[in-house]
């Protein structure tokens, strides 16, 4: 009667008058913005949810964050475990879902790439991030990202470690050629490692090649096909 909005469980269960998310509604949010932006993940909760809505795109946004410092919190402990010669469980990763990527079952396939986004603080306006994907032939997938390039190989040689590396697997590492990569790369000793340029790069040099050899328009995209 007074105007004021009352939490109820926060006078049965004694919890914060804030708002609460369950666990489940924290790993919908964090899934929906996996492959939409935070605005559109936002709305797609709400409709499956069937209200107009549930999460702003700001909490979505802070979940994401959120759940991202958890995991590489997760991996910095993990590297630290290892790195202290304890005794750590071999890691399971996430099951890949497609299945369609088939890996050699006496090889890891290591996926590299920096992206430079958009930042969302204040006074800072792109963040790259050093990102890595290792695929084993089980079709698990272990995720990393990091700062800096430097941190982002350290948890991936760690991984790479416990995961077989060397017990004699062979490392195949897809990126676009970058040059920390490729340095990275060639330091490795005693291990069977093998650089392979994307699908993308790949037909990107092909056509600045071409381009370079100063073909007409139509005669370098019919010589880019049969290449």
């Amino acid at each position: 009667m007074d105007g004021k909005s009352l939490t109820p469980s926060a006078i049965f269960w004694q919890t914060s008058p804030k708002r609460h998310l369950t666990q489940q509604v924290r790993e919908s949010a964090c899934e929906a913005s996996q492959s939409v932006s935070y605005r559109q993940a936002a709305q797609q909760l709400a409709n499956e949810a069937g209200v107009e809505t549930l999460l702003s795109t700001s909490t979505v946004w802070n979940k994401k964050q959120e759940k991202g410092q958890e995991l590489a919190k997760q991996q910095d402990d993990f590297v630290q475990q290892v790195l202290t010669q304890q005794e750590v469980p071999s890691p399971l990763g996430v099951l890949s879902r497609e299945g369609k990527c088939r890996i050699e079952q006496d090889a890891i396939q290591l996926q590299m790439d920096e992206v430079k986004t958009k930042s969302q603080e204040e006074g800072k306006k792109w963040n790259l991030t050093y990102t890595a994907t290792l695929a084993t032939p089980d079709h698990r997938c272990h995720y990393f990202a990091a700062e800096s390039s430097e941190r982002l190989i350290q948890r991936v040689l760690v991984y790479l470690t416990v995961l077989g590396l060397s017990l004699g697997r062979r490392l195949e590492v897809v990126s676009d050629g970058a040059s920390w990569i490729s340095d990275w790369v060639k330091s490795l000793q005693d291990v069977a490692a093998e650089q392979v340029l994307c699908w993308y790069h790949l037909r990107k040099r092909i056509y600045e090649g071409l381009g370079a050899v100063g073909l007409p328009k139509e005669k370098r995209e019919l010589l880019q096909r049969e290449i």
